[in-house]
């Protein structure tokens, strides 16, 4: 059965409002009012329930990221109340359990007014770290203010933090992360600091009790999108940065002690506009996730995974009809990849996707979750410890959790588990007059190769009606191109892989 739940303060109601599933074709609308689309890349049998809880009852609610906490429980952050013109808005912090029922609900009014917030980590002392939090009580009195706030396991509140540049302008909300000390780095816009004028990117580092202890600015105008991952090895930090003048996304790492010490520009498929957010990789590297400008008329998701040193190690898409957007990642206990964030379907408001990958990129399962009339994204995604997703987001004007309840049920057939972890091979790379491309697969299927050069103008093109059962060679001349950086393509049956060539 789905669950529906409406927090009223710290009352919960449980209304009951029929069941929730998946139907066997793609694109099918449920019956009832809440609908879920699937799209099966590979054959998987599933049975998915759901529960699903709202947030308030008047103006504007959203629920931004969940994490785990200790017990394994979730705790979710957001804004309950708010009223755009500023004059309304507080903080809400609440844990539930793992069905969705409230355990303990924490409000903040840092600034009095409006305040909002939307991103969450959980600290190593078992606390939290609300961030991404500003409002309007700036003591200047007529700018937001941009918030750290830090409580214990129970969600109550240690010290709050108004971070530099709240002198003059507007100082807005930053994302947090925390190093191997029980500090925390700080990323964010600001539009006043000392040293740069208008707008810039901020970089600040808290002590344990939440003391400035430096902030610096580049002068830099960064959009709203970004985020910032400390490095699984070192108290180094990759920071992603979206520059809308030139539609890069620009990597950045920093040192501990706010300094840029690299930065690694990236368009996936050298395509204008991409932007995205980071998550760090359990296995080693990151995630960039976000979307990108596919066609005049469509934007996409996608995903790619780097190491340590900035270095693409793949990159895959997905697209849904009209309008597609990555804005987060979980890990399952496979090393899964499942995405969430915002998707357009035909003839219907904004839905909520859940797309699993694996490891190495391939495309496992395409889920949809929505209304056809109410617009609604998820902001963030955990897996629960039995196998369970959450999402977090908005339904309309109401904070939304939706728990896909089977997603510990899904599994591979034996004849397409040997597609899970297909290796593409790319060698000599550099390339000169050639490059051999090679995969081994399970089962004998349909293939292509396409490439692309750095303006994204298609330079080669071979497809192949059927991929032998094992080892698969090809030898692609690389005479005819241009010195530069390519991006080969390479369809096998529905999952789709991206490697960069080289060309010297």
């Amino acid at each position: 059965m789905k669950k529906t739940r409406t927090l009223i303060t710290t009352i919960l109601l449980l209304i009951s409002i029929g069941s929730f599933g998946y139907r066997g074709q793609t694109n099918e609308r449920l019956s009832t009012s809440k609908e879920v689309y699937k799209h099966e890349s590979i054959s998987m049998q599933t049975n998915v329930g759901c529960d699903s809880l709202f947030l308030g009852t008047t103006n504007l609610n959203w629920f931004g990221q969940s994490v785990l906490a200790n017990d394994g429980n979730i705790v979710s952050v957001g804004t309950s109340d708010h009223i755009y013109n500023w004059s309304n808005g507080d903080i809400v912090l609440n844990k539930y359990d793992q069905d969705l029922n409230l355990i303990w609900t924490k409000m903040f009014y840092a600034g009095g007014g409006m305040d909002v917030a939307s991103g969450l980590i959980a600290t190593s002392d078992g606390g939290y770290l609300i961030n991404s939090a500003f409002g309007n009580s700036n003591a200047a009195g007529v700018y937001s203010a941009g918030y750290i706030i830090k409580t214990d396991s129970l969600g109550n509140e240690e010290w709050t933090t108004t971070l530099t540049g709240q002198s003059f302008g507007d100082n807005y909300a930053s994302l947090a992360v925390e190093n191997s000390n029980g500090e925390f780095i700080c990323f964010g816009q600001v539009q006043h600091h000392a040293g740069c004028s208008g707008y810039a990117l901020r970089i600040t580092k808290l002590s344990s009790n939440g003391s400035i202890v430096w902030s610096n600015c580049r002068p830099e105008n960064p959009d709203w999108n970004g985020g910032i991952i400390k490095l699984a090895s070192s108290d180094e930090y990759i920071a992603v940065w979206n520059d809308n003048s030139t539609g890069n996304v620009e990597l950045w790492k920093w040192d501990d002690f706010g300094n840029r010490t690299s930065v690694q520009n990236f368009k996936f498929m050298n395509t204008y506009n991409s932007r995205g957010n980071l998550k760090r990789n359990p296995s080693g590297g990151f995630l960039l996730l976000g979307q990108y400008d596919s066609t005049s008329t469509q934007k996409n998701a996608f995903v790619s995974l780097f190491d340590d040193s900035m270095n693409l190690i793949w990159e895959t898409s997905y697209s849904n009809q009209q309008e597609s957007y990555f804005f987060n990642a979980t890990f399952d206990n496979l090393g899964n990849i499942i995405c969430t964030g915002q998707t357009v379907m035909a003839f219907q408001a904004e839905d909520i996707p859940v797309v699993m990958f694996s490891p190495t990129g391939s495309l496992l399962l395409d889920l949809t979750y929505g209304s056809a009339v109410k617009k609604e994204y998820a902001k963030g995604i955990i897996a629960l410890p039995n196998g369970e997703i959450v999402c977090s987001g908005t339904s309309d004007s109401l904070g939304l959790l939706i728990k896909f309840c089977d997603f510990k049920s899904i599994s591979l057939s034996a004849e397409n588990s040997e597609l899970r972890n297909i290796e593409i091979g790319l060698f000599p790379n550099p390339a000169t007059d050639h490059v051999n491309l090679e995969f081994r697969n399970g089962k004998a299927e349909n293939y292509s190769v396409l490439i692309c050069n750095s303006l994204g103008q298609v330079v080669y093109v071979s497809n192949h009606e059927k991929s032998v059962i094992g080892n698969n060679q090809q030898s692609i001349s690389t005479k005819e191109f241009l010195a530069g950086i390519y991006f080969i393509q390479i369809k096998i049956g529905n999952q789709i892989f991206t490697k960069k060539l080289i060309k010297s």
